[in-house]
C-alpha cells in the first residue's frame, strides 16, 4: 500500500494462476525443442534447477551455438562446484573474455566465495579519491571477506567508509578490527536500523572522494574493479557507469541466469551490478544529490535518474567486476519486498518502481535532485518501504565516521606527485 493510498485487495483468480503456470510449462517446452541463441544458457539453467545439470551441461552442448559456447563453462562450474578444482577452471575459462586477471582458490577454510583471490596486473597508486560506501547489518559471516576484496583493490587511492546498520552479532566488531588494520577505513554505528539507503546517504556526508561507489557486504570484488571503472569512465568521458557481476549461492552454485525483460542483459550470465554504479562526484552532487531514504529499490531509482540527469547517461561496462551472494537473508531475496527468481518483482516492489517512474516522467533533467534528511518525499512510495523521519533524523544528528580509538581516521592527503587525491584529476562534463 502507498503511504496516503487507500488499499486496494484485489487478489488474482485462481484459474488466472493455473493458465501462467501450464503456459510456462508449454514455453519451457518449447524452448527445449527448438532453442534459440539468446535462450539456450537460461534454458540450460532451467534444466539445471530442475533434472541436475549433468543433463543441463549435456543438453546446452547439444544446442549451443558458437556465440553462446563460452556460457556453458558456467554450467559445468554449476555441475562440478563439490570439485574445487575443477569449478575454478570452468569459472576462469568462462571470465578468460572479459580480460582480468584469473581467480584462484585460497587454500583456507571457508565456501567458495571466501576463498577467492586474485592478483592484479598492476598496481596504482597516483590517480583520483575514491569512496567506497558499504552498509552492513547482521554481515558477520561475509563483511570480512567482502572489505579484504575493497582493500585488495589495484586502485590503492580509495576510502572504505562502512557504516553498521545496527547489527545485532559481531558486525560492528569486524569492521572495527579492520578499521585498526588499514587506515583507509572509517567505521560509523547507526543506533537503529535505517536501511542500506539512508546509511549510504550518511556516508556521502563523509566522504571525500572524487568518485563514489558502493559494495555490498556480502560481495566479492575483483581486485581490478576499481581500476577498470575509473579508466572506463575517464576513457568515455562520463558521469557514471556500471559493470558486471555474477550471481552466485553459498554452495558456490551460478544462480539466476536468465535473459528477463532487463535491457542490461548480456549473455545470460553477466548481470550489470547496481551496486557498482560508480559516480563523478561533482556530477553526482549537482544532478542528484543523494539516494532516496526508502528500504529497498533505491538503486534502481537512482541508475534511472542518472540516466536522465546525465548527458551520457550511465554506459554500462560489459566486463567482470564482482560476485554477488544469492542468499535467502538478501534484500533482493526479501519475501515481500525483493525479487524473486520465478516471478520476479514483488508486489512493493512494483508500486514502488511506479512511483518513482511518474515521478521521473513529469519531471526536468534538472529537477531529479533528491534531499538528505527527506522531510517531504518526492513520490509516494509503499509503507514496506518507508524509514520513519525521527530514525533517520537520529542518525544524522549522530553519524561520525571514526576509527576504534574515537578520532577521524587518518589518510594521506597527497599522493606520489605531491597532489590532494580528491582534486588531482580532470572533471569531466555531465
Amino acid at each position: 500500500m502507498l503511504v496516503g493510498s487507500k488499499p486496494a485487495n484485489r487478489p488474482k483468480p485462481t484459474w488466472r494462476r493455473a493458465l501462467r503456470t501450464i503456459g510456462r510449462k508449454i514455453s519451457f517446452w518449447q524452448q527445449q525443442q527448438w532453442p534459440s541463441s539468446r535462450r539456450l544458457i537460461p534454458t540450460a539453467y532451467e534444466i539445471g534447477e530442475r533434472n541436475g545439470y549433468q543433463k543441463a551441461v549435456a543438453w546446452a552442448e547439444r544446442h549451443s551455438s558458437v556465440d553462446v559456447s563460452h556460457g556453458i563453462h558456467v554450467l559445468r562450474a554449476n555441475r562440478d562446484k563439490a570439485d574445487a578444482a575443477a569449478w575454478i577452471t570452468h569459472l576462469n575459462a568462462y571470465l578468460a573474455q572479459y580480460g582480468t586477471s584469473p581467480l584462484v582458490l585460497a587454500d583456507a577454510q571457508g565456501s567458495l566465495i571466501h576463498r577467492l583471490r586474485s592478483t592484479p596486473k598492476k598496481i596504482i597508486t597516483d590517480g583520483p579519491l575514491v569512496s567506497v560506501i558499504m552498509c552492513a547489518y547482521n554481515a558477520q559471516d561475509t563483511i570480512e571477506m567482502a572489505a579484504r576484496s575493497i582493500l585488495s583493490q589495484s586502485w590503492r587511492p580509495f576510502e572504505l567508509l562502512i557504516v553498521d546498520d545496527g547489527s545485532t552479532d559481531g558486525t560492528a566488531a569486524i569492521a572495527f578490527q579492520l578499521a585498526r588494520e588499514d587506515a583507509r577505513v572509517r567505521v560509523h554505528l547507526n543506533a537503529a536500523n535505517v536501511g542500506p539507503y539512508v546509511g549510504r546517504n550518511l556516508a556521502l556526508r563523509h566522504a571525500r572522494g572524487a568518485y563514489v561507489t558502493c559494495h555490498d557486504a556480502d560481495d566479492w570484488a575483483h581486485p581490478e574493479r576499481l581500476e577498470h571503472q575509473i579508466e572506463f569512465l575517464h576513457r568515455k568521458q562520463l558521469a557514471g557507469t556500471l559493470s558486471g557481476m555474477l550471481r552466485m549461492r553459498v554452495n558456490g552454485q551460478f544462480a539466476r541466469l536468465t535473459t528477463g525483460r532487463r535491457k542490461e542483459r548480456n549473455d545470460g550470465i553477466l548481470q550489470f551490478a547496481a551496486a557498482s554504479a560508480l559516480f563523478e562526484r561533482k556530477a553526482f552532487d549537482v544532478h542528484l544529490q543523494y539516494w532516496d531514504s526508502v528500504r529497498f529499490g533505491a538503486d534502481s531509482e537512482l541508475i534511472d535518474r542518472a540516466e536522465l540527469a546525465f548527458r551520457h547517461g550511465m554506459q554500462r561496462q560489459v566486463t567482470f567486476s564482482m560476485i554477488c551472494l544469492d542468499h535467502e537473508n538478501s534484500l533482493t531475496n526479501h519475501p515481500e519486498t525483493g525479487l524473486s527468481e520465478r516471478h520476479g518483482l514483488s508486489k512493493a516492489r512494483k508500486l514502488y518502481s511506479a512511483e518513482y517512474k511518474a515521478w521521473h516522467a513529469q519531471s526536468s533533467s534538472s529537477s531529479l535532485k533528491m534531499d538528505f534528511p527527506q522531510y517531504e518525499r518526492r513520490f509516494k512510495a509503499p509503507a514496506e518501504a518507508v524509514v520513519r523521519i525521527e530514525d533517520v533524523s537520529h542518525a544524522v544528528s549522530n553519524s561520525s565516521f571514526d576509527t576504534p580509538n574515537g578520532g577521524l581516521a587518518p589518510f594521506p592527503r597527497v599522493n606520489a606527485s605531491g597532489q590532494n587525491p580528491a582534486t588531482c584529476f580532470t572533471p569531466l562534463n555531465a
